[in-house]
Order: structure tokens, then sequence, then C-alpha cells
């Protein structure tokens, strides 16, 4: 199983990139630059598929920073080999996959969303949209949880679908 060491927010400047100095120093662009330098692209174990304009659109691979990709992939790979592709299929955990890396920040805009940095997924929008009740199966949260994710379903204002590699 792969672990990762799960870090406090206030700590995710100091080990991949300052964004706030970036900010400051209107230095955003090398501050993507570097940042891309940390991704890994890596395929998923199992295709999911989204909606887009009305069909259906595979998802095959994962763009993410590479202290989390693989354990991403090692999580989905226990929950496909537990459930098998019927079962995901059936529960449709093969639907709405949100990604990871997008650099930008928190909806309030005040601080840097740890997708900025590529270390965070989104999986089964469709379960987990911000501010609903999650119909996550407890089962695929933990597969998250014990890999070192923290789980947005468990914040005040609920992100379901939020996988992270940091608290707070």
């Amino acid at each position: 199983m792969i672990i990762f060491k799960t870090l406090a927010y206030r700590d995710l400047d100091h080990v991949f990139y300052d964004l706030d100095k970036a900010e400051k120093e209107d230095r955003l662009d090398i501050a993507k630059e570097e940042i891309s330098k940390q991704l890994v692209t890596v395929k998923l174990p199992y295709t999911f598929y989204n909606m887009v304009k009305g069909k259906l659109k595979p998802v095959n691979y994962l763009r993410a920073n590479i202290h989390i990709a693989y354990a991403v992939i090692d999580a989905l790979k226990e929950i496909y080999e537990t459930y098998g592709p019927e079962k995901i299929k059936e529960q449709g955990l093969d639907r709405e996959f949100g990604g990871s890396f997008c650099f930008r920040k928190t909806r309030n805009k005040k601080w840097w969303s740890v997708h900025a940095w590529g270390a965070a997924v989104d999986i089964w929008c469709d379960k987990g949209r911000m501010g609903k009740k999650p119909t996550i199966p407890e089962f695929c949260i933990q597969a998250f949880k014990k890999r070192g994710f923290c789980w947005g379903g468990d914040f005040r204002n609920p992100d379901g679908m939020h996988f992270s590699c940091c608290f707070g």
C-alpha cells in the first residue's frame, strides 16, 4: 500500500512552492512552471466517464503532484479489485472524475486551492458535490483515508468529491 505523509495546509508553500510569495512578486507564471515539474501523468486503473455536451467522454489518466498521484492509483486499484467492473459500473464509481491539477484559488479567492499544487483530486463528483451530503461508499472513502488523504466530506461545508494531501 502506498501511504504519504499528510501535511498541514500552511506547509504546502514550504513543501511544493510558495504561491503567496510568487503572487506578491508577480511571478505566478514561474510558479506554475515550477509546480508543473512536480506533476506526473499516470494511467487510471479503470476508465471513468464524464458527461461532456451530452456524450460520455472516457477519462483514462490523472495528472497530479507526484506526492499523491501513485496513492490515488493505489486506492482506485483496491476499489476496483474489491468491487469488480460490474459493481463499479452499477454503483456509478466510473463516473465524474474531476481531476487534480488546476492552477487556481478557492471559490472565495482568499486562499490557493490545493489543486493549484496538484495535491488534491476530485472523484465521483456527482456523489459528493460541495455543500451536499456525500453518497460515496464508505469503503471508497476509507481506501483513500488509509493512504493519508483527508476527505472533503469531513469538512464543515462538505465537499465529498475532494481528497487532499493536507488538512486545515
